[in-house]
């Protein structure tokens, strides 16, 4: 993933866990946020893929994120204070981190949680039980513990019934994801249903929330890996996890699995039915990256330096639509999400949109899907 990229996940789930993070170079220079503080820290790391420690009355993790062709950078997660404890700063070099305002307090097993949905997004892999080793650096000469049975009862639900955690089940949902097979999924969450447990707790639907996010990160990578714009990947993400203040239940959990099923799938083989002539990805990228301004035949003429004549009509030979349906049509799907994912009314939709007027708003969006907006807010907002 590209230190970009990354910045940006970091910054989202920052504002979401308030859990800090901090990206280091090879040299243990920070990259972001540029903070001065100790690479002590780092003197805590094993051999395992993630050392998880504990200082004081807070929790930390560091691991590696190797790039293919690129750079090897050090990821620092924390410092996040422990749940019943009474200290509320914490200070590194220069640096003090204040409670509620720099750092939340949490458990230990929902640090693990959240160390379970940053690592698969920075590294692209599925963290596994036998990769973590804990550290307990409160405690002098404290040795490196082989028998961390918190982390033990944690991954005992991946190896234990038909479960979304259930490490083959994840497997399997990922891989029908790549091959485009929406009837297989289907089948998996049906499985996924009738195994589940009656009456989940709250904490226990907090945690399936979680999982989903994870997942959700997941499925965003493999959809840029297979071409689909990354503003765009992104922009789905963002929605469907905002999406989860509304899930309240098991069966809401499902039906929203099923909603990002269907979307992921859907923007996949919409990626693969454009061409990749790199005039043709430029005008897309451009149109994905700024569908809340106004787009105009002139600004992609500029953009590209092509004649406009010349961009309309290679546009409409490679995909099949005008340049103008094209933006309509992408504008309406970003319309979607934000009917059901947001509280925006109508007014605020068409306006963030750029479209000339709320009632040219719900016009086009009647030519595109065959309904208002209103009527496909009220048809679909009991799905989610």
């Amino acid at each position: 993933m590209q230190l970009t990229a990354m910045i940006k996940v970091m910054d989202l789930l920052y504002q979401e866990y308030l859990i800090p993070m901090v990206i280091f170079d090879e040299e243990d220079t920070p990259l972001y946020p540029k903070m001065n503080i100790s690479t002590s820290l780092f003197n805590n790391q094993t051999d395992s893929k993630v050392t998880l420690f504990k200082k004081s009355d807070y929790l930390f993790a560091t691991f590696n994120i190797k790039n293919i062709n690129g750079p090897t950078y050090h990821f620092l997660l924390g410092p996040c204070g422990i749940t019943g404890t009474t200290a509320t700063t914490y200070k590194m070099r220069k640096e003090i981190f204040y409670s509620n305002i720099h750092y939340a307090k949490e458990t230990l097993g929902n640090f693990i949680s959240f160390l379970e949905l940053i690592y698969p997004i920075m590294t692209g892999d599925i963290l596994l039980q036998s990769d973590i080793t804990w550290h307990d650096a409160s405690v002098p000469n404290d040795p490196i513990s082989d028998t961390t049975s918190f982390v033990q009862n944690l991954y005992e639900r991946r190896v234990k019934g038909t479960t979304l955690d259930a490490y083959q089940m994840e497997l399997h949902y990922i891989e029908c994801i790549k091959k485009k097979q929406p009837e297989k999924i289907k089948y998996l969450l049906k499985k996924l249903a009738e195994n589940r447990e009656e009456n989940l707790s709250t904490n226990e639907i907090e945690s399936l929330k979680l999982k989903f996010a994870a997942l959700t990160a997941i499925l965003t990578r493999i959809s840029i890996e297979q071409g689909v714009p990354i503003n765009q990947a992104f922009s789905l993400s963002d929605t469907l996890i905002q999406g989860l203040a509304s899930v309240h239940s098991f069966e809401a959990w499902i039906e929203h699995v099923q909603i990002a099923t269907n979307s992921f799938i859907g923007i996949q083989e919409e990626a693969t039915k454009i061409s990749q002539s790199p005039l043709i990805k430029k005008i897309i990228n451009h149109i994905d990256d700024h569908l809340y301004e106004k787009v105009t035949l002139d600004t992609l003429a500029s953009v590209t330096n092509k004649n406009k004549a010349y961009l309309s009509t290679q546009f409409k030979k490679e995909t099949g639509l005008t340049i103008h349906q094209y933006i309509q049509t992408k504008k309406i799907e970003e319309a979607k999400h934000l009917l059901l994912f947001t509280e925006q009314q109508l007014f605020e939709i068409s306006a963030l949109l750029s479209f000339a007027s709320q009632s040219h708003f719900i016009k086009v969006f009647k030519q595109i899907t065959g309904t208002t907006p209103k009527e496909y807010r009220s048809k679909h907002f009991n799905t989610i």
